[in-house]
């Protein structure tokens, strides 16, 4: 059964016309994840905030916009991999988020109550290669201060002011593992492409 009309914007005739004149638009739900607690985190568009952080609340068997980003888009949300979810760490969801702020794609934690953008990347972090060592969250992210556009492996704590970059050369972690409590990253680093 349907849960929510989330977008309860109406159609346009002109462009549907094969829709009845009540039909509403699509929210377009996607990252559709699920956290330890069993909150179910997903992105939709009501047509009024652009693609925000949705969450259904069990308790009244409905959905909460958990934040908006950008209204006038509505490509405002990503999630990470091949099924394009969110990251989960326990109770909380990370997440790729535009921030109009600083014109970019930055990384966002959310356990549902509290929304917390963690990088703050002019032009855009662009995150990307989450995993964790089951404290930390390690992920490839820009890094302007090192270069233009160089990606550089960065870690989270979860707060804004535990998260940095955490390899100061190179264009990105190709390879990242944790062994024994210690990151070992394999950057490339030209000229060489060495590391």
């Amino acid at each position: 059964y349907r849960v929510a009309d989330i977008n309860q914007q109406p159609v346009d005739p002109n462009v549907q016309p094969w829709l009845t004149p009540d039909s509403t638009q699509d929210s377009n739900p996607r990252h559709l994840t699920v956290t330890a607690d069993g909150t179910l985190f997903f992105s939709a568009d009501d047509g009024i905030n652009g693609e925000a952080l949705w969450k259904y609340d069990a308790a009244s068997d409905g959905v909460v916009m958990v934040k908006s980003f950008d209204a006038s888009s509505s490509g405002n949300v990503s999630g990470f991999g091949a099924s394009d979810t969110f990251f989960v760490q326990g109770n909380r969801v990370y997440f790729a988020a535009f921030d109009p702020g600083t014109g970019g794609m930055q990384l966002w934690v959310s356990d549902g109550t509290n929304t917390t953008m963690l990088t703050h990347v002019s032009g855009g972090a662009n995150p990307s290669q989450l995993f964790s060592d089951g404290s930390n969250i390690f992920f490839d992210a820009n890094d302007p201060t090192v270069g233009a556009s160089k990606v550089q492996v960065w870690k989270t704590d979860g707060t804004a002011a535990g998260t940095a970059a955490v390899t100061t050369q190179g264009t990105g972690g190709e390879f990242t593992v944790v062994f024994s409590d210690t990151l070992i990253a394999h950057v490339n680093d030209p000229p060489d492409g060495g590391s």
